[in-house]
């Protein structure tokens, strides 16, 4: 910490005139004064402010009967409401680094400061040259929680600012850090304390790991096919061979066996990329056939941005089963569940039981049977309310293909809405565990998702031929 200089402390009745707040305390908002006011009113001043001599800004020599407050702007601002004239003081030099730092571990020592206002505190220290270190030495706070409060002056304040009024905590902000673009960290700030929190921190991160991971994909996709040029992105001469998210892990990706006798392509784009398989037939397909039309092609922009949403809250309900306690009073909600699905014909899903397990998906299906069972028993027996938990969600048969889109073969039709009451009852039963369903999740819900729109007017549209 910065040396302090030679301070010689004093006790004087200063009158209030002489006194001014400090212009960079931490503290903000002093809150509520009048219970203080009343007290000052009937008792006095029963604890001395501290206050520093205020010095010139261009010569550097002590004001005459000009003071700093360093701590008491409670009482000083409290002792103006009831009308007191003098105030007790301990008069004591301090150099600016000095100032700053008695007055932040005066506010933190009584919980007074918000996070922001700490951030600020930390800044103006690091801004006198006080190094990290002595500020977590100092504060009583671990060097990591003082980065992190330090990182929140990066957000938008303002934002920053009526989120935390609305209940937004430390923990949320923290997740914000995983995210790199600026501009990205602030929109989804906006949404912190709601229920598309979540949704869009997800919906975020998924965008930024597929601008990272997408360099890799394409190095490990050139080892094995070739680019589809755009005059042949459409052509039926490619077969779809899978569709992958840019998001997934490009290690835990296995080439297909058959590169050797299959000619393989691919179609990338900035969220995803199809590979396909080159057809045997594909020198006799002709130009009229090979072409899709301009309608497929929105079939299929719509069937694409339901499937990302649709995936976006699949790996979301994963996620909050496996972080979830399930708490006594939900027991009875998780049997009544499992049991309500059983009586209705349904068995755990192997696969959904795996998933939320957190199996090796690469395994083969002995290892991964072995593996299941030896964590399921392992579970069992250390928190058997979480194995019930995870037997619940397992009935659901939830996974990445679980949605709420209506099958349909037909490459000229609009995807159509279908109401998934499977889908609705594990929602149901995951809101009484404190899941919030975000807005995204609900327009898929109510069928009421943009991209069901050209499906159901499409539909109108061929009904109304029927008719005619």
């Amino acid at each position: 910490m910065t040396q302090t200089t030679e301070t010689t402390k004093t006790i004087q009745m200063l009158p209030i005139e002489y006194l001014s707040s400090h212009p960079q305390n931490p503290r903000k908002d002093l809150g509520d004064l009048q219970e203080l006011t009343e007290s000052i009113r009937k008792n006095g001043i029963l604890q001395n402010l501290t206050v520093t001599p205020w010095l010139g800004e261009v010569t550097g020599k002590v004001l005459e009967n000009t003071y700093k407050v360093i701590i008491g702007h409670r009482r000083l601002a409290a002792a103006k409401l009831a009308g007191l004239t003098h105030v007790p003081c301990v008069v004591a030099n301090m150099t600016p680094a000095e100032q700053i730092k008695t007055m932040l571990m005066e506010n933190m020592q009584r919980v007074d400061l918000t996070p922001l206002e700490q951030a600020d505190g930390f800044q103006m220290m690091m801004d006198l040259g006080v190094t990290l270190d002595e500020i977590a030495r100092e504060s009583g706070f671990s060097q990591t929680t003082v980065r992190r409060r330090l990182k929140l002056r990066e957000l938008d304040r303002q934002i920053l600012e009526e989120r935390l009024t609305q209940g937004a905590t430390l923990m949320d902000l923290a997740k914000l850090e995983q995210l790199e673009d600026e501009k990205v960290r602030n929109k989804v700030l906006e949404t912190v304390g709601t229920n598309n929190f979540e949704y869009e921190l997800k919906k975020a991160l998924d965008s930024q790991k597929r601008k990272q991971n997408k360099p890799l994909w394409i190095e490990i996709l050139d080892t094995f096919a070739q680019r589809i040029p755009k005059e042949e992105v459409n052509s039926r001469k490619w077969s779809n061979a899978g569709w992958h998210s840019l998001a997934e892990d490009p290690n835990e990706y296995k080439k297909p066996e058959d590169t050797d006798r299959e000619t393989y392509g691919y179609v990338m784009d900035s969220t995803s990329f199809s590979l396909r398989t080159l057809r045997p037939d594909a020198d006799q397909i002709e130009g009229a056939e090979a072409e899709r039309s301009e309608l497929e092609q929105q079939v299929e922009n719509m069937e694409e941005a339901l499937e990302e949403s649709s995936v976006t809250a699949y790996e979301l309900r994963l996620e909050f089963v496996k972080a979830t306690t399930l708490k006594k009073k939900h027991v009875p909600d998780a049997i009544n569940y499992l049991l309500s699905a059983m009586g209705e014909g349904e068995t755990p899903k192997i696969a959904t039981l795996s998933d939320v397990l957190g199996i090796q998906a690469d395994l083969d299906w002995k290892e991964k049977s072995k593996a299941r069972q030896e964590a399921y028993s392992k579970l069992l027996k250390e928190n058997p309310d979480k194995a019930l938990l995870f037997m619940a969600y397992a009935i659901s048969g939830d996974d990445s293909n679980t949605d709420y889109v209506a099958t349909s073969w037909r490459r000229d039709q609009f995807p159509l809405f279908y109401d998934n009451d499977r889908l609705n009852r594990l929602y149901d039963f995951l809101e009484l565990l404190g899941y919030q369903i975000s807005d995204e999740e609900r327009l898929l819900m109510s069928g009421e998702h943009p991209a069901f729109a050209p499906g159901a007017e499409q539909q109108a549209q061929e009904q109304d031929g029927e008719d005619e």
